[in-house]
């Protein structure tokens, strides 16, 4: 029992460590900045078009207006509220007046912060190729258009359920006060777990958004309450700006409410390597030549099969993250033994026959380089020393797969955890 609740708790440690480094290496903190200058631009052109877009159609007023509601009382404080209903309501009376030109840098502004959310996804995920610009149109439209929809449904649906659940469960006011504080948090883990799963060019658990939303909207609810408190109880702002405090405040808001989508998209994209018992990031030198071999294994296998696994599939088969199968694919892609295959498949482009260790070796694990730093003794020594060893690596993959040389009593390698083997 002891061991076991021990366990637990040095693995929720090592989460909660993965999450840090994730959050400080990517520089969350900062990107967050970024992203809320580029929300001030883009944020009101961006709730316009897609009020307008839905308005077109007169069957989805009562979620529209549900959508409005839930963005005023639910994502931002009281002076944050008071600037968008305004902005947006003179901004909406404005355009109309826009000529096509002005339509058209309207909707650059828009979806400058629908590229900019994507390219931080994807670092985040370590996604090293962008969807393409058509994939990108498709994404960013229906995100715009059904955005909004879909919060309203997802309200009026909760306002039902929430009078279904009174009416049959009873309690009367106390009920009814937990499940309106209870349907915010919902919502807005809901519409976070959604983010997760579109916006990133990678694929994504259902369970790990559901996880990193729920997350991130309890950190969310937590951080509202708390802002409201210190703008009653700390009206710093309102004595030193006077009139204009609301616009410091809600640029303070927006920017809080990056952080907290960025930690929730970094906790969903940790937990894969938290499963595989991944503490750290591996690098060393030998890692990267076992992950090389392990793949050209399967894509030979997969040749037998007349396969085309994808990076997902690939990944899935060797126990290994899907981006360090990307990254190990590009430097072999790189090195031309491999090559893609529409739509998301990958095949060998060398015969193993000819592909030789020491050429993975020399890619993955240890390259010389260029003699250029003169000829003393202990580079002399260990040149001599090394090209040796490559003599000994001259063997060809085909022949190690055919007949693989027997390990003196099967020994694994001293310090590898059966979840490090796994990664490496």
């Amino acid at each position: 029992m002891r061991s076991t609740l021990a366990s637990g708790l040095a693995s929720v440690q090592n989460l909660v460590r993965l999450i840090a480094q994730r959050f400080a290496q990517d520089r969350c903190a900062q990107i967050a900045g970024e992203l809320t200058f580029t929300t001030l631009l883009a944020l009101v052109p961006l709730l316009t078009i897609a009020l307008t877009l839905v308005a077109a159609f007169p069957v989805f007023e009562e979620w529209s207006t549900a959508f409005k509601v839930f963005l005023l009382t639910t994502l931002v404080p009281e002076v944050g509220g008071k600037v968008i209903t305004v902005y947006m309501q003179q901004f909406a009376d404005n355009a109309a007046r826009l000529t096509a030109i002005g339509l058209v840098f309207l909707a650059v502004t828009a979806l400058m912060l629908m590229v900019s959310i994507e390219r931080v996804f994807n670092v985040i995920w370590r996604a090293r190729r962008p969807r393409s610009v058509v994939q990108r149109l498709v994404v960013y439209w229906t995100t715009i258009t059904t955005g909004p929809l879909l919060i309203g449904a997802s309200i009026s649906l909760t306002s039902w359920l929430v009078a279904e659940s009174i009416s049959s469960v009873g309690g009367g006011k106390e009920v009814h006060n937990v499940l309106l504080r209870l349907a915010p948090v919902v919502l807005n883990g809901a519409a976070f777990a959604l983010i997760y799963l579109t916006i990133p060019n990678r694929r994504v658990r259902v369970n790990d958004a559901l996880a990193g939303g729920a997350a991130a909207a309890v950190v969310f609810e937590a951080m509202k309450r708390g802002f409201a408190l210190y703008v009653e109880l700390f009206p710093t702002y309102s004595l030193i700006y006077g009139t204009f405090a609301t616009i410091p405040v809600f640029l303070l808001w927006i920017y809080l409410s990056w952080l907290v989508v960025l930690f929730g998209a970094v906790v969903v994209a940790i937990l894969p390597r938290w499963r595989l018992g991944i503490g750290r990031d591996d690098t060393r030198s030998d890692a990267g030549l076992f992950r090389a071999l392990r793949l050209i294994e399967l894509l030979h296998a997969a040749r037998q099969r007349a396969e085309t696994p994808s990076v997902p599939a690939l990944a899935m088969l060797s126990g290994l993250l899907e981006e360090t199968v990307e990254s190990a694919l590009e430097a072999m892609e790189r090195a031309g033994w491999v090559r893609r295959v529409e739509p998301a498949g990958w095949v060998l482009a060398r015969d193993l026959a000819t592909l030789r260790l020491a050429e993975v070796f020399r890619t993955f694990a240890l390259d010389l380089g260029a003699r250029d730093v003169g000829n003393g003794p202990l580079v002399q020594g260990a040149d001599g020393l090394l090209r040796a060893l490559y003599k000994d690596l001259e063997v060809p993959l085909e022949v190690l797969i055919e007949q693989p040389p027997a390990l003196p009593g099967d020994e694994r390698p001293p310090g590898r955890s059966g979840a490090e083997a796994a990664e490496s």
